[in-house]
């Protein structure tokens, strides 16, 4: 049975490296068979995937894991489905998911993680600061992802909307 870890990513380039730092600390706590670092080309003004800078990181502090891109999510959801679609083509058992975030995202990731990974998932987030922006859409968040998770054929709509906002086009296919 496997043990999964998955680092949600946050399209803030800023400080993503200090927020996978956080995050790296807490995935060298336990061991873990894969660590799948899932965010998507978020910024219109980089090349790099929020995936691939995050795994710099985690690779560096963590340098006999198993790290695993994802790059196509836009959402908090499109970190859990396509995280725990990484995961499912790996390993044919899975016994737990951990995921990773940060407090600010932590009720929304609670929520969806039950929604999507069952009873296998569990949270945990670190700190950092984001601005007041972020805990004002958050509610509205929730609600829009839940949804999404509930019904599947909405998720491509609300990818595509995260997507737009960021100022970059979200082009994949569905697991």
């Amino acid at each position: 049975m496997a043990r999964i870890g998955i680092v949600c990513g946050y399209d803030r380039y800023t400080d993503l490296d200090q927020y996978t730092q956080l995050v790296a600390h807490e995935l060298a706590r336990e061991p873990f068979d894969a660590i799948i670092v899932t965010g998507g080309f978020t910024n219109p003004d980089s090349k790099h995937s929020e995936a691939q800078l995050m795994s710099a990181v985690v690779s560096r502090h963590i340098p006999h894991a198993l790290v695993v891109l994802e790059e196509r999510a836009m959402t908090t959801l499109d970190n859990l489905v396509f995280g725990k679609a990484a995961a499912e083509k790996l390993f044919e058992k899975i016994d737990r998911f951990v995921v990773f975030c940060d407090a600010a995202h932590r009720v929304k990731v609670s929520i969806l993680s039950r929604l999507i990974l069952g009873v296998r998932g569990t949270v945990h987030a670190v700190h950092r600061a984001v601005p007041f922006m972020i805990h004002l859409l958050e509610p509205a968040s929730i609600v829009i992802e839940a949804a999404a998770a509930v019904v599947p054929p909405l998720r491509k709509y609300v990818s595509a909307g995260a997507a737009r906002m960021k100022g970059v086009t979200a082009t994949f296919s569905r697991p």
